[in-house]
Order: C-alpha cells, then structure tokens, then sequence
C-alpha cells in the first residue's frame, strides 16, 4: 500500500511539472459525390459508418446523403497536419514547373488546408503572425529581394531544425534558412 501511495504521488507530480500541451483538432471533410452511400465513403476513407456518425450527428439516415453535402471524415492533430505537409512537400524535392506559391498551394491543399490564393501579398494576410523564435514546421516563411525591402518576394515552407522547402527556378528544393538573412521578412501560421 505504501509503495502505491508513492507511485501515485510520483505521477501525480509527474503531471504537475510536465509542460503542457494544447492540441487544435481540424476536421477533414469530404464532399458527398452522386451514388455515394455512408458505407462507400467509410470504406474509401479507411474508417467506420458509426465513426462518420459520431463526427456527423446532423446525419439523421445513413442511406439519406445529398450530392454536394460535406461530411467529416475524422479529427486530426493539426501538429499531424503540420507533419503531413512538410513530408509532402518532401515527397517533391527535385520536381519541376512550380512557382513559389503554386507548390505551397498544392502542397497545403493537398493537406485540407485552403489558402485559396497564388499572390504572395494576399497570403502575407492568410493565418497568424509568427515571430521567428517561434517558427514551428509547416509555417510560411516570406522574403524581400533586397531591391525591393517590405515588399514580398518568395514564400517557402519552414520544415523545423532551420531548414525550408521551397521552389526557385521552377523546381523544388531544401536549403538550410539563415534566420539573420536581412531579406528575411515575415511569418505565418496558417495550420491552426
């Protein structure tokens, strides 16, 4: 008894000092397509028909779906989503005939996150505001040609441990991000 009595009081110190962590959920959704069922969806999408209800209560009759209607397929971390894009856009190092901001469109789009936008400005506007010591993976670094400072000029992908992702001359590659680079210019956090 003694030694439960520790073991429980070492955890719950344990629980106490640990830091904690706030974890956002984004649902992924899935729009309804004629002839699809519930269970179609369910099997397509590597889940259940009673976990599409327990994310969908407003769905009253499995067999009732309406083309056009969205549907949750599951509740993800967005530090997963965050994962997934930097290893998508990974997954196109080497590739050619993207722009700065058509490969962090697809790849972000590819993710479920909707940036709806190609210009570089507009993105500037696009999530929240990140101060360079806090620059998690999947955020948007932004950069000024030294002519032109305060203007944006390139977007790339910050993938973590000081490296970004990004596309320069058509193709997509990995370089190390010099945070003391003057053309260096903002970040932001559209994964939340």
């Amino acid at each position: 008894m003694r030694r439960e009595f520790w073991l429980t009081i070492s955890l719950l110190i344990s629980l106490l000092l640990s830091p904690a962590t706030t974890h956002a959920t984004v649902l992924q959704s899935y729009t309804v397509q004629p002839g699809d069922t519930l269970y179609s969806i369910a099997i397509e999408n590597e889940t259940t028909v009673s976990q599409l209800l327990h994310l969908n209560p407003d769905i009253r009759d499995a067999n009732d779906l309406v083309a056009g209607q969205h549907i949750h397929l599951q509740e993800i971390l967005t530090e997963d989503i965050a994962l997934n894009t930097v290893q998508t856009a990974e997954a196109l190092i080497g590739k050619t005939s993207f722009t700065d901001t058509s490969f962090l469109y697809n790849i972000l789009k590819q993710n479920g996150i909707h940036v709806q936008t190609l210009d570089r400005q507009t993105l500037l506007t696009k999530g929240t505001f990140i101060e360079k010591s806090e620059l998690k993976p999947g955020d948007i670094v932004f950069y000024s040609v030294k002519k032109h400072p305060s203007f944006v000029s390139h977007a790339a992908l910050y993938t973590g441990e000081g490296k970004i992702i990004h596309a320069v001359d058509g193709y997509v590659r990995m370089d190390i991000m010099d945070l003391a680079d003057k053309s260096y210019e903002t970040a932001r956090r559209v994964i939340e």
